[in-house]
């Protein structure tokens, strides 16, 4: 497993990838206690995506992130 740490302005964004069998999901996205959580699986990775700054911001940094992947 990677963890990968982003900082927004004064919110972390963590950003854990581990391998996986599961085959290739859209994005999905919940929020528990106060975290917004974006989870899609990609080429034979799962990526979840999990900070506290608004969910707006989230999918932002999300759709950076997979674009720069492809």
């Amino acid at each position: 497993m990677a963890a990968l740490v982003y900082q927004r302005n004064q919110h972390l964004i963590n950003l854990f990838i581990w391998p996986t069998t599961d085959v290739s999901a859209g994005l999905q996205v919940s929020t528990d206690n106060g975290y917004h959580l974006f989870h899609w699986n990609l080429s034979g990775m799962t990526f979840w995506a999990v900070s506290d700054v608004e969910t707006s911001e989230l999918a932002t940094f999300v759709q950076l992130f997979q674009s720069s992947t492809k």
